[in-house]
Formats: C-alpha cells, structure tokens, sequence
C-alpha cells in the first residue's frame, strides 16, 4: 500500500490477502490499516508501518501481524499481535470489550508503548522481548491495568507506568 494509504475492510466483508508470501500485505509509512470487518491473515504476513485502528475480527492464522505505529482496537479481536515501534514512541489503546489473544512487543532502545484511554486486555501471552510497556494516567488520574489470560513473559526490558519509564 503506497506512503499516506490506507487499506480498509467494510463492516460485513471479510479480506484475506492469500495463503502464500505473495500474498503479503505492507502498509507503508503514513499509512493506516482500518478493520471493521474481518481479516484473515492465513499463512501472510501483514506489516503495518503506520497506525492500526480495528473494531472488527482480526485472525493471524499461521501468519503474522506486525504493528510498527499507533494500536487502536474499538471493539472486536485481534488473534495474535507483535508491536515493534522503532525507536519512536507509539500508543496502544482499546476500549468496546476489545481483546488481544497473544501479543509480543519488540523494539529497539529508546522506543516507548504507552497505554492510553483504557485497560489493555491480552487473553493470551504477553511477551516483551525488548523496549517497555508504560501505562498512562487516564483524565481522572486513574492508572491503566494491563490484563493478562496467560503468561507475562519478559526477555528483557521493562513493564510500568510511562512517569516511571520516561
């Protein structure tokens, strides 16, 4: 998808990009991936340089999800997510009974996932490879939980409140 572009699936209609590596899909930078339906990764991968927003069904299959911006689920389910921001900062936010099942976070020193506007719901595993997972303060003063179904798994960086990390 060209730089500034974005790919989005209807309410109602399902996208799968294909069973094989051609069926690859990058988003670009500036881009953004909108899902309000359902998208079926299969056994591609999708690489979103920009931001995700999604209200809709979201399936990695055996393929992979790679969100390299800004994270903002408004409902529905992401199977299976790996969040690698660079060395920028990026926000995750999720509100609408919105889920995660397994989510990975990678990223290179300096680079920041702050949790804004709500709690962060993993059904699954949440794994930290490298960087740091911040919660912020919502408007109330109130911080943001971090819920996990399965195991918090911590190869190295660090878990807290953004104040604290940065």
């Amino acid at each position: 998808i060209p730089t500034g572009k974005e790919l989005f699936v209807w309410t109602g209609k399902t996208y799968e990009p294909g069973n094989t590596s051609a069926g690859n899909v990058t988003i670009t930078a500036a881009g953004t991936m909108d899902v309000r339906g359902t998208l079926t990764a299969g056994a591609s991968t999708i690489d979103v340089n920009g931001d995700w927003q999604s209200s809709g069904t979201v399936t990695a299959n055996s393929g992979s999800l790679l969100v390299q911006g800004d994270f903002a689920q408004t409902g529905g389910s992401v199977s299976n997510v790996t969040f690698d921001g660079g060395d920028h900062n990026s926000t995750i936010s999720q509100s609408g009974g919105a889920t995660i099942g397994n989510a990975t976070v990678s990223q290179v020193a300096g680079g920041f996932f702050k949790l804004v506007i709500s709690d962060l719901t993993v059904t699954g595993n949440l794994t930290l490879v490298s960087g740091d997972v911040g919660t912020a303060l919502n408007a109330s003063g109130a911080t943001r939980t971090i819920n996990i179904g399965g195991n918090l798994i911590i190869t190295q960086g660090t878990l807290g409140s953004a104040t604290a990390l940065r």
